[in-house]
Formats: C-alpha cells, sequence, structure tokens
C-alpha cells in the first residue's frame, strides 16, 4: 500500500487587528495570525486477503485548517481559534486494517472540528 501525505502551510502575520475592530483591543501593540493548513492523503490500491484477489482501491481525501491568534486579547495572553474540515470534499472510500484478519470499513464521513486555546 503505499501513502502520500502533502501539507502546506501559509501564514500571514502581523496584521494590525485595530483596523478590523478598534473597540476590542486594549493596546496597539495586538496582532493578529493566521494560518491555513491544506492536506492531500493519496492511499494507493491495496489487498486484504492472503491471495490478493479482494482489492480495496485508491483514493484522495483532502483535509483543510485554518487558525487564528489573537494576541493580547485575554489579559495580555494570547487566545488562539482553529477550526478543520476533514474529508472536504465527502470522499467515499473504503480502508483496510492490515493484521486484524483482512476486511474494509467505510472511511470516515466529512467531519468540522472547532476549538479554542486560552492561556492564563
Amino acid at each position: 500500500m503505499r501513502r502520500l501525505a502533502a501539507v502546506i502551510t501559509i501564514r500571514r502575520e502581523a496584521v494590525e487587528l485595530t483596523r478590523i475592530d478598534p473597540g476590542i483591543l486594549a493596546s496597539g501593540e495586538d496582532r493578529l495570525e493566521s494560518t491555513v493548513s491544506p492536506l492531500a492523503v493519496f492511499v494507493g490500491d491495496s489487498y486484504y486477503d492472503p491471495q490478493n484477489t479482494q482489492r480495496v482501491p485508491a483514493y484522495v481525501r483532502a483535509d483543510l485548517g485554518a487558525s487564528y491568534t489573537f494576541a493580547n486579547m485575554w489579559s495580555g495572553k494570547p487566545i488562539v481559534i482553529r477550526g478543520r474540515i476533514v474529508n472536504l470534499f465527502g470522499a467515499n472510500y473504503l480502508t483496510n486494517v492490515p493484521g486484524a484478519g483482512g476486511g474494509t470499513s467505510i472511511g470516515a464521513p466529512r467531519a468540522y472540528m472547532v476549538s479554542t486555546t486560552f492561556n492564563f
């Protein structure tokens, strides 16, 4: 089974938030850092039986993540907001479980995740 993953991270730093909403920030030194992280996963054809007759077809799955860091927002500490979409395009695929006696399972459907980090 061949697996290939590519991660591209794009960063935009030091954008002044005071241009976005001056009433939110307490200091002119507050900054926004944003990150976008696309991910493409390719899994090649594989077989899940000892005779190599039961084929699991290849698939490509795309994920997308983004994060925003608001510096000096919480008593001088940053706040980070993250979002992620797994299986962005809703690909239908099968996965196999090596060493588990053979068999396949249906790949995960599209999923959305959001998290926030506060430092204090």
